[in-house]
């Protein structure tokens, strides 16, 4: 679809998916897209993670750890984060 707009092509993938069934984009000529990029970014963060402990045998990457293009540091202190945020929210719903 020569000079179709991302609005005009995206249906036409979508359906495309459902139909055929699976998550090739290739045939689409778009190989390094995602249906969902940060559910992708999750999953290499927490893959980049586990190499590390395994490598260092802990899972304390340091605050500004950056491995394979990943910010190791950010990902590991955004976990801590959601961990105490929701740790937090179930004290209070128990209260």
């Amino acid at each position: 679809m020569v000079g179709a707009g991302t609005g005009q092509m995206m249906p036409m993938i979508n359906e495309s998916f459902v139909r055929f069934g699976g998550g090739d984009t290739t045939q689409f000529g778009i190989a390094d897209w995602t249906w969902d990029p940060f559910a992708d970014l999750w999953d290499s963060s927490l893959l980049t993670l586990k190499k590390f402990a395994k490598r260092e045998g802990h899972a304390q990457a340091p605050q500004r750890h950056i491995e394979n293009g990943i910010d190791l540091g950010s990902f590991v202190n955004g976990c801590r984060n959601e961990y105490k945020r929701q740790t937090k929210q179930r004290t209070h719903q128990t209260t």
